[in-house]
Formats: structure tokens, C-alpha cells, sequence
């Protein structure tokens, strides 16, 4: 014999949470379970938007690593993906740190695309990876000739 089985979707604040009871023994046990996840949902755990968060922290890197990454390819310019404008908040355990990590290609070389995956911007709740986004090109870079890297050279030598 099967047992009873309920299907509970609740709304709060920015929190949608859809539980699925099954083969419970009785209807009462069915409904004290499904409370009790709810409640347990709504008390450890939290929406939250990382947008804000996010453009800073990639806004940082492209800061931080101009020089690295773009002082040879001075009008290549990146984006996170298109993905990246339409994110939804994210349940997020009570007291768990966020990290944001970024991996791109140690060296941009020539003859990339527009929209060209160049790397990653992964967001970690604790160690466990939440979402990755593409890193892309927004400018191609094209093969640079011998006029460029002397002037590269001559203003590094300054």
C-alpha cells in the first residue's frame, strides 16, 4: 500500500519554497512533516541578492589587474556573461560565507572573438560552488604589429 503524499508550495518575503511529502503513514504525519521543513527552511536559511556584490567584485579584478591582463591589449575590454544581468537571489544557509573566485587565462593572445569565453566568475557558498558565469570578450584581439610593441617597450622603459 502506498503511502500519503502532499505536494506544499510557500511564499515568503522573496523565498518560494515547493515541498514534496511522500508515503507518509497518515495524513496528520504528512502535514507535520511538511511544516516542519518549512519551518525549518524559513528559519536557517535566507534570500539573498548578490548582485551588488558581484559587479564590485569583478569591477575590482579588472582594476586590480590592468596591468596584467591588459596593458598589452589596451582596447580589449570583458564582461560576464549575459546570464549575469538576469540572476535570481539565492538560498543561502544562515552564517555561511560567500567567496567569489575568478579564473581567466594567464595570457589574452591574439586572434580572439568578440563574445569569446576568456574565463570564469564562480560564487561559493562555503566550498560548495553556488554558480559559475562566463567571462567574454567584448572587443576582439587581433594580431598586433611591430609598431605596437615598440611603443610598448619604449613607454615600460620610461
Amino acid at each position: 500500500m502506498l503511502g500519503r503524499c502532499l505536494v506544499s508550495a510557500y511564499k515568503k518575503d522573496n523565498i518560494d519554497i515547493i515541498i514534496v511529502t511522500l508515503n507518509a503513514n497518515t495524513n496528520t504525519q504528512r502535514s507535520k512533516d511538511t511544516i516542519y521543513l518549512k519551518d525549518y527552511i524559513l528559519n536557517n536559511y535566507t534570500s539573498v541578492s548578490l548582485h551588488a556584490d558581484i559587479y564590485e567584485a569583478f569591477q575590482n579584478f579588472l582594476i586590480e589587474n590592468k596591468e596584467i591582463y591588459f596593458k598589452s591589449f589596451p582596447s580589449s575590454k570583458i564582461s560576464l556573461s549575459n546570464e549575469f544581468n538576469n540572476i535570481k537571489p539565492f538560498l543561502i544557509k544562515n552564517n555561511s560565507k560567500i567567496s567569489f573566485k575568478i579564473n581567466i587565462l594567464p595570457i589574452l593572445s591574439y586572434n580572439k572573438n568578440i563574445g569569446e569565453k576568456i574565463g570564469t566568475f564562480n560564487i561559493y557558498e562555503n566550498d560548495f560552488l553556488l554558480k559559475s558565469f562566463d567571462i567574454n570578450l567584448l572587443s576582439e584581439i587581433k594580431k598586433l604589429d611591430f609598431n605596437f610593441y615598440f611603443n610598448f617597450i619604449l613607454k615600460n622603459l620610461i
